[in-house]
């Protein structure tokens, strides 16, 4: 499991030249809740689109086979779901709040988000530590809350 804040920054290893191409600068996260693709900024100067078959993920890299697998980078491509989640209330099934999403969880290899963290406030999140919930347990409600569903519950 990786968090998506985790990948800024990650290098972007070339398996056939053996060597660091590029970083990652964001993900790009689809209205599904899927991983769409990463821009990153090439070693060699711009930036570049590596699309989600296009990479393995792992845990201190994303790797690469070749750097045909590099896209041209358009602008406004963005698909904001990310960075409009980050904050939406999430309470449980008899609606206590939970917390807030503070990230998403890709899956290590296939990059498939797979979950989300909650934190619950920095002293909870201290003593406690944040909240993993798998996304199939997460009921969007609205713009800004979501339910947490009880593992295989329906309500």
């Amino acid at each position: 499991m990786i968090k998506m804040r985790r990948l800024k920054n990650l290098p972007v290893f070339d398996r056939k030249t053996a060597r660091v191409v590029g970083r990652v600068e964001r993900a790009v996260v689809g209205g599904d809740f899927n991983l769409l693709y990463v821009v990153i900024n090439r070693s060699e100067g711009g930036r570049g689109i590596l699309k989600k078959d296009d990479f393995l993920l792992g845990p201190d890299a994303l790797a690469i086979n070749g750097c045909r697998r590099i896209k041209p980078y358009l602008t406004g491509e963005e698909s904001p779901i990310y960075k409009r989640k980050l904050g939406d209330a999430v309470f449980d099934h008899n609606g206590t709040e939970l917390g807030i999403i503070s990230d998403f969880i890709l899956a290590a290899g296939s990059a498939d988000v797979e979950g989300v963290e909650v934190s619950s406030g920095t002293i909870q999140d201290m003593l406690a530590g944040r909240v993993e919930i798998p996304l199939e347990q997460i009921d969007w409600r609205s713009r800004s809350g979501a339910v947490a569903r009880r593992k295989g519950s329906e309500n």
